[in-house]
Parts: structure tokens; C-alpha cells; sequence
């Protein structure tokens, strides 16, 4: 079953979110879930709500786990994310709208 098949109070029971709730990447996941042999859809594949009213914390939803983010822009020319946290894997702040490292242009 795909998310596009469930309607928008079935998706909010079983994620306790709405379906348009805002989703973003979780770095921990897309990193597990790529191999030498498939690369991740990132535009397909945004797991973690923002949690909370202050909107510090991602958590994800196929990992169960909460992550510290910053909101402060995306430095990728074209992307309009704000949600940014150091990525566990790269050891460098990582967007979690377009997943890439933040670095000095």
C-alpha cells in the first residue's frame, strides 16, 4: 500500500500527523535505505515531521527517532529549506529538504 492510497484520516491515524503536514528527510534513514545499487528518491522519501511548537525537533517516522534541527536557510542555491542538523554519517550540517552538506559557497 502506498501513502497516495490512504485517505486523509486513515494516513492521520496510523501517523498521528495530517497528510500535509509538513515531511522532511531524516539523514539516518535515507543513509540506510541507499546501497551502491539504488539511490533514495529524496523528493519521494520525507519521513520526519517537525515536532513540537518550538520546531527544533524532527522526529521520523520509519525510524522512530527525534533529531535536534536549527532553522536557519538552506545554503544550496534553489532550495528553500530551513531545516538544517548535522548529519550523524557526513559529520556535516545537512539540509533535510534537499539533503545536502551546508558548505561555504
Amino acid at each position: 500500500m502506498t501513502f497516495a492510497r490512504i485517505g486523509k484520516s486513515a494516513f492521520k491515524k496510523l501517523f498521528c500527523i495530517g497528510e500535509t503536514t509538513g515531511r522532511y528527510l531524516c539523514h539516518r534513514c535515507i543513509r540506510e535505505a541507499s546501497t551502491r545499487f539504488y539511490a533514495v528518491d529524496t523528493d519521494r522519501c520525507k519521513t520526519a515531521p517537525l515536532k513540537g511548537a518550538d520546531g527544533q525537533t524532527l522526529h521520523c517516522l520509519m525510524c522512530d527517532e527525534d533529531y535536534e534541527v536549527e532553522r536557519r536557510p538552506c545554503r544550496i542555491e534553489g532550495c528553500e529549506g530551513d531545516v538544517i542538523s548535522v548529519d550523524e554519517y557526513r559529520g556535516a550540517d545537512t539540509c533535510h529538504t534537499c539533503g545536502r552538506e551546508q558548505k561555504d559557497e
